[in-house]
């Protein structure tokens, strides 16, 4: 995602499989469970069977969920004038746009020992929340970048990339 407006930071949760291996997961599960019950329903115990299949339906809904929520990501542009953040998953669903000039980058600490903090983006009475599925660490680095890219002086070259894996970034 290069531009020549901007730095663009693309922030994701760390999504340890995607849906093909999933499926994948879930086929060999399912066959497993479905060839169980068949030896049940082979044995006499034939209601086995829907319980099996609700088991395998159940599974298949809380992988879907898991898996969708894993493609979800976050971009933050930055130029010189303005400062917008993207989210979404397999389409946009929140867009926020701030004056670069009058955005505060601010880390709230955490309200309960052993909570996350939260990252956020204030301007205008207006105020976004930037990787909220980041560990603690990983939202830290953020903050210091954007801290540095929105409220430091404003120059094309300035930074390097962020030291998490999750942090992605493109200089145009």
């Amino acid at each position: 995602m290069t531009d020549e407006t901007g730095v663009h930071i693309v922030v994701s949760p760390n999504a340890s499989m995607t849906w093909l291996e999933a499926k994948w997961f879930l086929a060999g599960i399912s066959t497993l469970i479905l060839l169980i019950a068949a030896g049940f329903a082979m044995m006499g115990l034939w209601l086995v069977f829907p319980f099996a299949g609700l088991e395998v339906l159940v599974l298949s809904a809380v992988f879907y969920t898991l898996v969708g929520k894993g493609v979800r990501q976050e971009v933050v542009h930055v130029n010189s004038e303005r400062v917008r953040v993207e989210a979404g998953g397999r389409h946009l669903e929140q867009s926020c746009c701030f004056h670069r000039v009058w955005t505060q980058v601010l880390l709230e600490p955490e309200k309960i020992r052993g909570y996350p903090t939260r990252l956020l983006l204030r301007s205008a009475g207006k105020q976004v929340e930037v990787g909220a599925f980041l560990n603690n660490d990983e939202r830290q680095t953020l903050w210091l970048r954007l801290k540095q890219l929105i409220e430091g002086p404003w120059t094309r070259q300035e930074g390097t990339t962020a030291d998490t894996k999750k942090v992605k970034e493109d200089r145009g």
